[in-house]
């Protein structure tokens, strides 16, 4: 891909980074893109998948380090397996959404099954894996404090404040 002239914006097309069908970028001072916003309830329900995946493996972690424990007994190897557990129990969710978000498929298992994407807020290409580390990561934060999910709610885009940093937007397929 080669640009003609400075300022030039290539075209999705050259891109192989852009989702197949992806809209062009936006230059900067002209009109955004306008994708379809989806509405709460779709996005309430591909959380709830990707919440009972994501803690589904935690669950069964958490049993067999509880089991382990039971076998070998208090000791060291009993705060390593406690510590395990917290690292898995932080970063699994983290993982989850940053692979499958800033992968070529842009988006989560229960994104996926609800027809949703995750996309650059201003090119509507793919986030990559930096921007959708930091989405995750500043969503993991402030998910416990419910009341950043109404951020979600009442904002033009349905954006959170994880996706105000990351600059990104979910929106349908």
């Amino acid at each position: 891909m080669q640009l003609k002239q400075k300022g030039d914006i290539p075209r999705p097309e050259d891109n192989p980074y852009a989702a197949p069908g992806a809209a062009p970028p936006s230059p900067a001072g002209h009109e955004e893109v306008a994708l379809p916003v989806p509405g709460n309830g779709v996005r309430f329900v591909a959380f709830v998948i990707d919440i009972v995946i994501v803690y589904a493996v935690v669950l069964v972690l958490a049993f067999g380090i509880g089991v382990l424990k039971e076998l070998m007994g208090a000791g060291d190897l009993s705060d390593l397996l406690d510590g395990i557990y917290l690292v898995s129990a932080v970063g699994l969710p983290i993982a989850y959404h940053t692979l499958l978000e800033g992968s070529a498929l842009q988006a989560s298992v229960g994104k996926l099954a609800m027809g949703l994407r995750v996309v650059h807020d201003q090119t509507v290409e793919r986030l990559g894996y930096g921007r959708s580390f930091l989405r995750a990561l500043v969503r993991g934060m402030l998910s416990f404090g419910w009341i950043f999910w109404l951020v979600v709610l009442l904002s033009k885009k349905r954006q959170g404040l994880w996706d105000m940093l990351a600059k990104s937007r979910v929106v349908q397929r």
